[in-house]
């Protein structure tokens, strides 16, 4: 669930301007999920955040909401749920 559209769902992010969801601080942190925009510039998951900036420097981080991604695993789980019982949930976007 660590997408950058499930991420960017509110009106201050939804510009279209350039997103990266980073993992860690602006200095030591990675990309975990990048726009399509900022992936024009070059931007890509598990790249430095300091490397991304440097590639793309309009870009704007935003930390990552894993209560969200949480919830929304959950929701997708218990859609898995109503169709079989076998379900071996792997991570918070991976079942």
């Amino acid at each position: 669930m660590t997408d950058v559209s499930v991420h960017l769902h509110g009106p201050d992010l939804s510009s279209g301007i350039l997103h990266s969801l980073c993992c860690g601080s602006a200095e030591r942190g990675v990309v975990a999920a990048a726009s399509y925009e900022a992936r024009k510039f070059g931007v890509r998951s598990a790249m430095p955040s300091v490397t991304a900036k440097r590639q793309c420097p309009d870009l704007i981080s935003v930390k990552p909401r894993f209560e969200v991604y949480k919830a929304m695993s959950r929701q997708i789980r218990d859609i898995f749920a109503e169709h079989t019982p076998i379900i071996e949930p792997l991570s918070l976007d991976e079942a």
